[in-house]
């Protein structure tokens, strides 16, 4: 590793590619039909559904996708669905039936490859130019429409997996404040999978390929892990490396987490996003092809697949499939694209790199003892942050309570106060339209 790098973090700043476009091309719609804004109402209401467009990020199942999509279209009747498969089935034949928009991705494994994954979210969400953007897998359920309203540049699920290294966090923040001065990384955890909001505009700016470009990937990986390579982990990264702020939404939950995160999971929410030890398997997985909708989705094998974690390499993307399209153009290879040896470990620089690469960082934050005075003042930012989060969610569930006793509607199957009574099953499918 070449010491120091500073990609990123000195010279001249990264233009924010077409931002001043996405702004003019965002319509913000904050005002219900009566023309009131949605939360400043007595009565608890659903927000606007052209507020929101859906992102679909699939591969194959074609009955969930093909369920997810008629319950987008019955819960959310203004709101444009762009569908991109990563290598998967052809679904053009579902968005021709159903007035979506389809990309036929070619393979890269892109939920572990933040190339050609965050390139693909950008142009769906270009394409959608609705105010938010909402990123669906074929393993969520929608239940209802949203009703709480999104309070920050994106918002996931509260999950459980362990915050982000405190160097990592450093490398963010750092480049963060190029572009707000003041940015400060409050909320450290994960959480941005399928079901997750965007405000489009971030989108736009933070997944562009200059501001990807931006970040030494290899650098990053020897503060964190391979990990960080996953897309769950590099929303975040991206979002912080550019200053935008993510928390915890109360309108997506994953009810089986609710053992073991510091904020008990919303009840009743908008979107469940289900864990691999959901019982019997994920629900929306156990759906079977109806006869009468096989020809909305073509079989189609690529080869060759892709199956590696952070092994990019842009000139071989374009050998094998013939164009740039759906990736990165400006990023040309992982470092560690070739280091076969090394497939499997955790994190892999040596330790040797990983020391040289902790004293690059504390010098640019002034040293060890100002680096470890910033990670104390950082505990005690979370620490605010999460009775913030607490007090949120108190409000947010007396809200729901409030739209449920005024609309005289069900909870969804998997409300808690019902989920005992046995595994929950979706809603029926809506009638074809």
């Amino acid at each position: 590793m070449t010491m120091p790098h500073t990609r990123g973090l000195g010279g001249a700043n990264t233009p924010r590619t077409l931002l001043a476009l996405s702004l003019a091309v965002m319509v913000v719609v904050s005002m219900s039909v009566g023309g009131a804004a949605a939360d400043d109402t007595d009565t608890p209401t659903l927000l606007p559904s052209s507020r929101f467009g859906f992102y679909l990020h699939v591969y194959q199942q074609p009955a969930a996708v093909i369920f997810q999509v008629r319950r987008i279209r019955d819960l959310f009747p203004d709101s444009p669905i762009y569908i991109m498969s990563d290598g998967g089935h052809d679904f053009s034949g579902l968005c021709q039936k159903y007035k979506c928009m389809f990309a036929a991705c070619p393979p890269a494994n892109d939920r572990w490859n933040p190339w050609p994954f965050l390139r693909r979210m950008w142009d769906a969400a270009m394409a959608l130019g609705t105010e938010y953007t909402i990123m669906l897998e074929p393993d969520n359920s929608l239940h209802r429409g949203f009703l709480h309203e999104p309070p920050h540049d994106a918002g996931g699920m509260e999950d459980a997996n362990p915050h982000f290294h405190e160097e990592t966090v450093d490398y963010a923040e750092l480049l963060g404040r190029k572009h707000r001065p003041n940015f400060r990384w409050n909320f450290t955890g994960s959480g941005l999978a399928g079901g997750s909001y965007f405000r489009t505009s971030a989108i736009l700016d933070a997944f562009s390929d200059a501001a990807i470009n931006d970040i030494d990937w290899d650098l990053a990986e020897c503060y964190e892990s391979k990990r960080l390579y996953s897309s769950d982990f590099a929303m975040p990264i991206v979002l912080a490396a550019r200053g935008y702020r993510y928390e915890p939404w109360r309108d997506i939950t994953q009810y089986e987490l609710d053992c073991c995160t510091k904020v008990r999971q919303p009840m009743a929410a908008a979107i469940e996003h289900y864990g691999r030890s959901y019982p019997n398997g994920k629900p929306p997985y156990r759906l079977e092809v109806q006869e009468e909708d096989k020809d909305l989705f073509t079989i189609k094998n690529w080869a060759p697949k892709v199956t590696c974690q952070g092994c990019y390499d842009r000139d071989e993307y374009y050998k094998r499939w013939g164009s740039l399209n759906c990736t990165n153009r400006l990023y040309e290879q992982n470092r560690w694209v070739r280091t076969e040896r090394a497939e499997g470990k955790p994190r892999r620089c040596n330790k040797e790199e990983h020391d040289r690469a902790v004293g690059y960082l504390n010098g640019l934050l002034g040293g060890a003892d100002a680096a470890k005075g910033m990670h104390r003042e950082r505990k005690e930012r979370e620490s605010a942050n999460l009775q913030e989060r607490l007090m949120g969610a108190a409000k947010a569930n007396q809200k729901l309570e409030a739209y449920f006793a005024v609309s005289k509607t069900a909870p969804p199957p998997t409300y808690p106060n019902t989920r005992m009574k046995g595994l929950p099953e979706l809603p029926p499918v809506p009638p074809s339209k």
